[in-house]
């Protein structure tokens, strides 16, 4: 039994205690008749157990994804905790790292990044202090790097990522799966970094750590989910949208399987295989992907989470495809303004389809200055021969031969090219 296991075991055993002498105290006749003193000793009782039982109520909320109610046991849950973690040598105080790394997966599946970023910085400083658990401080790690990501802040993020990945390695009889998880999380933030080859070498490992494992554990499964979906981002970002492809089917799949047919799971899934499709132009299958996204979206009531304006730009993209200009045009530019809003740092991909949106209404004027806050954005961020240029330099040449820039056109091109051979010389 590893450390961690022991301190949830006696902490259970400590509240469990607390519950026998309650109730014996509260059968003793000649408490009764003093009120306002067996008040005071159910309140002080009561605050003992009520964190260790309201983080039971958290922990069944996690498993059936019920975030939302597990977010709102958690909050009293973490405050009684904080307060009896005030008292000196309080042996209740070791419930509270417990039931933060609890509260902290409630708010990474809901991505309120920035209370999320706090819990975990929170639940490091409590560790540090109290003398970390290895796997509770791998935990924290984690969610930190999690928060970090979805604030796009990769390169905090990769760091966390790493930290959690050496405290894992380090220890014996660790679940690989658990392994392979966070070594297909580093492969995403790399490949969002632009570090394209590192990328595709973390994520290969993780690919074949979990090609070793046969059995059908469901944790196994669902970390196998998530594990291949983090790998596509990578492959997308690549420039394989055919490996990226592959990688989101099998993940759809167990999804599908894992968490039924109409979960955001599902929803994230069929558009990320949106995103593959169009890379490759494949618009017609494409497009009832993108219209089960958007249903499922909506059934769950996701029209104000981030995955709405990613599946919102993405559908926006694919109808100007189709030649449904109209339609596009009203969810690409929708889709810009909650990305503006919500400062996502996929903005490059919005003024990526707006700009082919208006060059497809030549309206060439409008489409190259998209075009140009794509290519700004992208180079910035990726470097100037990362894949993803690579795609916004030829849909920008075939506006500017359109404009009869014939020879700015050709250079595009070529660029565009060369970044594209480059992937494949790296062994990519």
């Amino acid at each position: 039994m590893n450390e961690d296991a022991r301190e949830l075991i006696d902490y259970w055993r400590l509240t469990i205690g607390v519950f026998v002498v309650w109730t014996v105290i509260d059968l003793i006749p000649q408490l009764h008749a003093f009120p306002a003193a067996l008040a005071a000793i159910n309140l002080f009782m009561l605050i003992l157990v009520a964190p260790a039982c309201l983080d039971i109520g958290v922990l069944v909320c996690l498993s059936k994804r019920k975030y939302e109610l597990g977010y709102w046991l958690a909050l009293p849950a973490v405050w009684m905790a904080e307060f009896l973690n005030l008292i000196p040598d309080n042996p209740f105080a070791r419930g509270l790292p417990i039931i933060l790394a609890n509260y902290g997966t409630a708010l990474a599946n809901l991505e309120r990044s920035k209370a999320l970023e706090k819990v975990a910085r929170r639940l490091m400083r409590l560790l540090t202090k109290s003398g970390a658990r290895p796997m509770q401080f791998a935990t924290a790690n984690i969610l930190l790097s999690t928060a970090l990501a979805q604030q796009g802040r990769y390169e905090e993020s990769e760091a966390a990522t790493r930290e959690a990945m050496s405290i894992l390695e380090s220890q014996p009889g660790i679940n690989p799966m658990l392994k392979a998880a966070n070594l297909a999380d580093l492969c995403t933030r790399l490949a969002k970094l632009g570090r394209t080859k590192e990328s595709m070498t973390i994520g290969s490992r993780a690919l074949a750590i979990m090609e070793q494992r046969t059995n059908n554990d469901k944790e196994d499964r669902m970390l196998l989910g998530m594990t291949l979906n983090n790998l596509g981002v990578a492959f997308e970002y690549a420039g394989l949208s055919d490996r990226a492809l592959e990688c989101y089917r099998r993940s759809l799949d167990l999804k599908a399987e894992m968490f039924g047919q109409t979960s955001k799971e599902v929803a994230l899934a069929c558009n990320n295989m949106v995103c593959a499709l169009g890379d490759q132009d494949k618009y017609d299958e494409a497009a009832p992907l993108m219209q089960r996204a958007k249903a499922v979206a909506v059934e769950l009531g996701l029209q104000h989470h981030k995955l709405w304006t990613s599946i919102l730009t993405n559908s926006g993209n694919v109808h100007r495809a189709l030649g449904k200009i109209d339609e596009a045009e009203k969810e690409l530019l929708q889709g810009l303004r909650l990305r503006e809003q919500e400062k996502s740092e996929q903005l490059h991909e919005s003024y990526l389809f707006l700009g082919m949106l208006y060059r497809d209404k030549q309206d060439f004027e409008k489409a190259k200055g998209y075009f140009q806050k794509c290519l700004k954005i992208k180079e910035k961020r990726f470097g100037l021969d990362h894949p993803k240029v690579g795609k916004a330099l030829k849909e920008y040449a075939v506006l500017l031969r359109a404009t009869g820039w014939e020879s700015d056109a050709v250079e595009m091109e070529k660029r565009a090219q060369a970044i594209k051979d480059k992937v494949y010389s790296d062994g990519l």
